[in-house]
């Protein structure tokens, strides 16, 4: 299975003024959004360590994850006056929520050799990938042996495991929970044990429905995130025949439409099994979709896609020839957030609204070198969240309140 996950980097002022660029014209000084670094107090400060923001409720609690130089990824869930606490996993048998014990792992024989958690998602530890309205956190942590389980944490603290039926038990396997919507309903998909990926939804009762997009049994997944809105539509990708990546939707009626995106130039090359083909990361409440399309030489280009179908391939206007375009989420309003690279592989931020305009943002602590600068992975509201790497290659988490204040 290929999947990539709804995707990881801090800085050394709290409060900055962030400098929006639209089209080349500077934002009004007097509009200029305000920019907050999180870092968790225990995240590794040197190369291939920190703190990641990857979702936030309307009230501005946010959750992600960092890593320390225990080696091990620990979630974490942040209010907006800034206070940040830890949480780990516990271990519990499959379908049983009482009795759970907090599990450990050994620390690194080489602390200093950073793990890799970019992109790899299946490292040990917790990951905090979605947030709801009162701040409940889902993700999913990784045990000892290498399995993954899904998990529900109440804003007091309480924590539920959970895993999806005919979820496997060998390492690599299990349930990766990775979207929340407002109301509770989760979204994500497992591994079993024939390695297979399957979606599935899991209401605020508990009741776990697996699904799997026509076409693409045993290859289903979600991202992170943004993959279910407040309807409860779910959106993802599955591999079809040919072993390209398509796009779903799954209403909430359990109706399922899928699609790809064509293009008579690079659909004619694709490579079967890479993940070459159209992938779909988030879902607004209008139903309206955004991802990408990779082409056969390995680029990516962003999608819009509306309820009713229609489809938009699109690059940031200040990507060069042969770089990627890749969105990571949506707003209610159309909104689009995401990055592309430059010709050096550096990682910008951009933001496509609903008419087709663009508008480019920079952290100002990013670096300047390849695989550095600023990866946004959210956005409600007027406020964008994410990470960005510096000069020593270490993650920051950021939270840009007012990013469409100068509209």
């Amino acid at each position: 299975m290929t999947t990539r996950n709804c995707m990881a980097w801090r800085g050394l002022l709290p409060v900055v003024c962030l400098l929006i660029l639209i089209l080349g014209m500077p934002a009004p000084a007097q509009r200029q959004p305000t920019f907050t670094t999180v870092d968790a107090r225990l995240a590794g400060g040197s190369n291939g360590y920190g703190t990641e923001v990857i979702a936030m409720n309307p009230v501005g609690v946010a959750t992600g994850f960092y890593v320390g130089y225990d080696n091990i990824v620990h979630a974490y869930v942040r209010t907006p006056d800034g206070k940040l606490t830890p949480f780990d996993g516990q271990r519990c048998t499959s379908g049983q929520t009482t009795q759970c014990v907090p599990y450990s792992l050994p620390d690194s024989d080489d602390p200093l050799s950073p793990p890799d958690t970019w992109p790899n998602y299946s490292a040990p530890g917790t990951f905090g990938t979605a947030i709801d309205a009162m701040g409940t956190v889902t993700g999913y942590y990784v045990d000892a042996n290498g399995v993954a389980y899904g998990y529900l944490r109440a804003p007091h603290g309480a924590f539920t495991s959970f895993s999806a039926p005919g979820a496997g038990t060998q390492a690599g396997a299990g349930t990766f929970s990775s979207n929340i919507n407002l109301e509770g309903v989760i979204s994500g998909y497992y591994v079993d044990g024939q390695w297979g990926s399957h979606g599935f939804v899991r209401t605020r009762d508990g009741v776990i429905t697996p699904f799997d997009a026509p076409g693409g049994i045993g290859t289903t997944w979600t991202n992170w995130g943004q993959c279910i809105n407040m309807a409860g539509a779910v959106t993802g990708g599955f591999f079809d025949s040919n072993g390209l990546s398509d796009g779903f939707v799954r209403n909430p009626d359990g109706k399922f439409e899928t699609f790809a995106w064509v293009d008579s130039d690079q659909n004619q090359d694709l490579s079967a099994w890479s993940g070459e083909g159209t992938n779909i990361y988030a879902i607004n409440a209008a139903g309206i979709t955004t991802g990408s399309f990779e082409d056969a030489n390995g680029v990516y280009h962003g999608l819009v896609r509306t309820a009713d179908g229609k489809m938009l391939e699109f690059d940031a206007p200040r990507a060069p020839a042969g770089a990627n375009t890749i969105p990571e989420a949506i707003n209610d309003q159309g909104t689009v957030v995401g990055f592309y690279n430059d010709a050096n592989g550096v990682h910008h931020g951009f933001l496509r609204f609903a008419d087709g305009r663009f508008a480019y943002f920079d952290d100002p602590a990013g670096g300047d070198q390849f695989h550095q600068g600023t990866v946004p992975q959210f956005i409600v509201q007027n406020t964008v969240a994410g990470f960005y790497e510096d000069n020593d290659y270490v993650w920051h988490g950021f939270v840009w309140n007012g990013a469409l204040d100068w509209k």
